[in-house]
């Protein structure tokens, strides 16, 4: 735990004036995280939302001598502060004054108990969730996003309203298609909106730019331009959001009781009858029906994981030449999305598999393909492992390289996935040791970039899946491989 004390002084170099650093924003409060100090020394916030921040966390963190600690995460763009087990009264004042800012908050959605404060910090490029409905590109500034998950259409109403949120009419006149469709929460101050889309892009930054015609719709009133060219409208989150009720504070949820099961009484034991050479009667047969496992209830199926500020890192926009990389196709070459559905829940497809070997000398069935997915970004790992789904395969996600090691001698795999960079080892090593131990696999590299695709080559695999994925990339490269993409 970091404890900030003192002025907490800028370092060498004068900040342009009204703009501070988070640890001045911070100091005398304690707080936790990866490299957390150096990270609030590291980021800007303006003097507004520099006060509106210290405002907050001073209502939820409670008076000295009681003051809950805070975990400080933060990426280019955001300010994250999560605050365990707040000061209930405080967590409306606190919103009011984040809303000023374009800050928000809300509860956490990987701690149970604890509240989440975002806010802008100072860029030279602001990031943006980048989605399509219809032909319309829409870039929602990563500030506001507090998740993004696939969502089926019927299951939108329900999520919305768990989360006391409005369902944000679409931008366009398109119907809305049937399936599943990505899905942003997005928030101001305590209010939220569920933003549907048709395709979910990903996380990157952009640059303002100027608009050669109108905009397409309320609430769209400027443009931003990615590296690769392409134009999105920023959607105005403070015009959408700020007419919207105010949703009540969640009551905290009691911690989950688990009472040791009850276990009837033993029956008296009868008295011993006398012995005899005849055989014992069998007394009873006990029958897999007259036994009821015990156990909690069943709870709620989760829509599905989630993806958050970590989560969609954005990709470099290089070409890669000379490679065997499938990358995706420029927006403007694709068709049209389906219309805009409902979310369906980001899907985490890691489910055991039951080993399905195939016989010796004949291609498997279709629907006895397997394939292993090895990335660490819940968001990449889903969405790929969906498209797989949908083409046929049974499909194992993991996130670390040795979950990969174990799940590999599992098998068999018609296909392995391997993210180039896992947290516990440079992918280069288990690129080559798949190679090496497991030649008559498929390996396929996934990566970001023009290095990551030379590490690949390097390493000895011959096939590279670039982010974020699309489906027709996808399709290429198993047609290629000769695993023929489709549904038995």
């Amino acid at each position: 735990m970091s404890h900030i004390e003192g002025t907490g002084a800028a370092p060498e170099g004068a900040l342009p004036t009204g703009i501070v650093t988070v640890t001045e924003v911070l100091q005398d409060l304690a707080f936790t995280g990866d490299d957390a100090p150096a990270r609030a020394q590291r980021l800007r916030v303006t003097v507004a939302v520099a006060a509106a921040v210290r405002a907050a966390v001073d209502w939820l963190v409670g008076e000295p001598g009681e003051r809950r600690a805070l975990i400080l995460s933060a990426d280019d763009t955001v300010l994250e502060l999560t605050c365990d087990s707040p000061a209930r009264e405080g967590i409306a004042f606190a919103a009011e004054v984040l809303e000023s800012v374009d800050g928000n908050i809300g509860p956490s959605p990987s701690r149970p108990g604890a509240w989440v404060v975002r806010a802008p910090v100072v860029a030279e490029r602001q990031s943006y969730l980048l989605l399509e409905q219809g032909a319309i590109g829409l870039a929602v500034p990563w500030t506001a996003v507090a998740r993004v998950r696939l969502f089926p259409t019927e299951a939108i109403d329900a999520m919305a309203r768990r989360h006391h949120a409005t369902v944000l009419a679409p931008f366009t006149a398109e119907a809305p298609g049937a399936g599943e469709h990505p899905v942003a929460l997005i928030g101001l101050g305590l209010r939220r909106a569920v933003l549907v889309a048709d395709r979910l892009v990903w996380r990157r930054p952009a640059e303002p730019a100027e608009p050669a015609e109108p905009s397409p719709a309320s609430g769209l009133t400027r443009l931003v331009r990615t590296d690769d060219g392409e134009l999105y409208w920023v959607v105005d989150v403070r015009t959408l959001l700020h007419a919207l009720p105010v949703p009540p504070i969640p009551q905290p949820e009691p911690r989950p009781t688990h009472p040791a099961p009850r276990v009837p009484a033993p029956a008296p034991r009868p008295a011993a009858p006398p012995r005899s050479s005849a055989p014992r009667p069998q007394l009873f047969e006990l029958r897999r029906e007259d036994v009821e496992p015990m156990g909690e209830p069943e709870e709620e199926k989760a829509a599905g994981p989630e993806a958050t500020a970590a989560e969609l890192a954005p990709p470099v926009a290089e070409a890669i030449a000379g490679s065997t990389v499938d990358e995706p196709s420029a927006l403007a070459s694709e068709p049209a999305a389906a219309p805009i559905a409902a979310p369906a829940p980001a899907v985490e497809p890691a489910r055991p598999i039951e080993p399905a070997r195939a016989s010796a000398g004949a291609p498997a069935p279709i629907q006895a393909r397997r394939a292993l997915v090895a990335e660490d970004s819940i968001t990449a790992r889903m969405f790929l492992s969906r498209q797989l789904e949908q083409l046929g395969f049974e499909v194992r996600g993991v996130a670390r390289a040795s979950d990969l090691r174990a799940e590999v001698q599992r098998g068999p795999w018609a296909l392995v996935f391997v993210d180039v960079e896992l947290p516990d080892t440079h992918g280069a090593e288990v690129l080559k040791d798949l190679v090496a131990r497991h030649s008559t696999i498929p390996t396929v590299a996934l990566i970001r970039d023009v290095q990551d695709a030379e590490v690949a080559r390097a390493a000895g695999v011959p096939h590279a899946l670039r982010k974020p994925f699309e489906r027709e990339a996808l399709e290429r490269l198993l047609t290629r491989i000769g695993l023929r993409p489709g549904r038995p």
